[in-house]
């Protein structure tokens, strides 16, 4: 996975309650996606495991806005299914999905908390150029060739 500090919008942050991540604006990034020679992804993944006293689940999407503040006009790119705090472990990949070539300049991250509040978890949030895929079969250094 091929990562940028200035594409990460949740850097290791605590996630107790429904919140909306900082933005990325791809704009001031230089990233034109329709022109992207490499497809871009977003990427959460846990970084400390979450905790609650009930049982809560967390519903993570993928969201552009027409502002910076992730306010005006908010269009939903993905949706997870709720994840149980169970399953919100360290390492766990709470999202690895690619960001349409028609995406607005704004992106960003939801997190809606139900059954909550967590009482631990943190999460880094982030865009990437790449992300790992294992392919069976192949060795490492294999070109097609």
């Amino acid at each position: 996975m091929i990562r940028d500090r200035l594409l990460a919008c949740w850097d290791a942050a605590a996630i107790t309650v429904t919140a909306v991540s900082s933005s990325v604006d791809l704009q001031a990034a230089g990233i034109d996606l329709s022109r992207a020679d490499t497809p871009m992804r977003a990427v959460i993944i846990v970084d400390t495991a979450f905790t609650a006293v009930g049982a809560a689940t967390a519903t993570w999407e993928l969201i552009e806005a027409d502002d910076a503040n992730l306010t005006s006009n908010i269009v939903t790119l993905f949706t997870t299914a709720a994840i149980g705090k169970a399953a919100l472990v360290i390492g766990y990949k709470v999202m690895d999905t690619l960001i349409p070539a028609t995406a607005k300049r704004y992106i960003g991250f939801r997190v809606t908390v139900a059954t909550g509040p967590m009482t631990a978890g943190a999460v880094t949030a982030e865009l990437v150029a790449n992300t790992q895929t294992n392919i069976p079969g192949r060795r490492i250094g294999y070109t097609g060739i």
